[in-house]
């Protein structure tokens, strides 16, 4: 025991206590170890510990060796798989979920549905009346009066007939188609008229000329008998 506290005091005086681990477990670097190699040459308490420490751990090797190595070895898997996709719905619901946005959505809800109903009972519960005494007059049409003034009917205007175009019925016939009535009513006015040119002297007073009307119209003193022979005479002229 005596010994082992003299070491002891050695080692704590040579200034390389720090050193032995690292130089058993071969964790010094290369420069320091060739200088703690050195020292141990010369340092009695130093290489005792030294190979102290070696020994143990040989023996602890040895017993690991002979307890543990004919177990056999455990081998750890971890399965690994595929992690299932999350929607969006899913994503809300796990959001409300909780109890802080549970909450929140349910007075939002709350809320909107209470002012919802307000602001439609205010709309319908106002009359109708005063609606339409809001709205501006509108000026009543004002319906124009249209005199209508008669006009007096002008004169018919007389159909020109073109030659080409005059009815049947009054073309007059060739002298072949005269009736022999109109040829000898032709000759008594021939005659007639030649009676007339002679100076007959008479007793009678002599009558004025009657002259025709502005509108075509023939006095009643005038001689009608013969106006059929001047229509065929004017067709001969023509």
């Amino acid at each position: 025991m005596s010994e082992m506290t003299h070491n002891e005091a050695k080692i704590q005086e040579c200034g390389h206590t720090g050193q032995i681990l690292d130089f058993v477990y071969d964790e010094l670097p290369v420069g320091v170890k060739g200088a703690f190699e050195h020292h141990l040459a010369a340092c009695e308490a130093c290489s005792g510990e030294v190979s102290s420490l070696v020994s143990t751990s040989v023996a602890v090797k040895e017993w690991r060796a002979e307890a543990f190595e004919p177990l056999l070895k455990p081998r750890f898997s971890i399965q690994t798989g595929r992690r299932p996709k999350i929607g969006v719905f899913s994503t809300i619901l796990d959001m409300f979920r909780q109890p802080v946005y549970a909450v929140a959505a349910a007075t939002l809800l709350l809320g909107s549905a209470i002012g919802l109903y307000f602001l439609l009972g205010s709309s319908s519960s106002q009359p109708q009346v005063a609606r339409s005494v809001d709205m501006p007059a509108v000026p009543a049409a004002v319906t124009p009066t249209v005199s209508v003034i008669e006009q007096e009917p002008a004169e018919e205007a007389k159909p020109m007939i073109a030659k080409d175009e005059r009815p049947a019925e009054n073309v007059a016939p060739t002298r072949a188609e005269r009736p022999e009535g109109a040829r000898q009513a032709r000759l008594v006015r021939k005659s007639s008229d030649s009676a007339h040119d002679r100076a007959v002297a008479t007793n009678a007073l002599p009558q004025k000329a009657v002259p025709e009307d502005l509108f075509g119209e023939v006095p009643e003193t005038r001689d009608r008998s013969l106006r059929l022979t001047d229509l065929f005479a004017e067709g001969d002229e023509d």
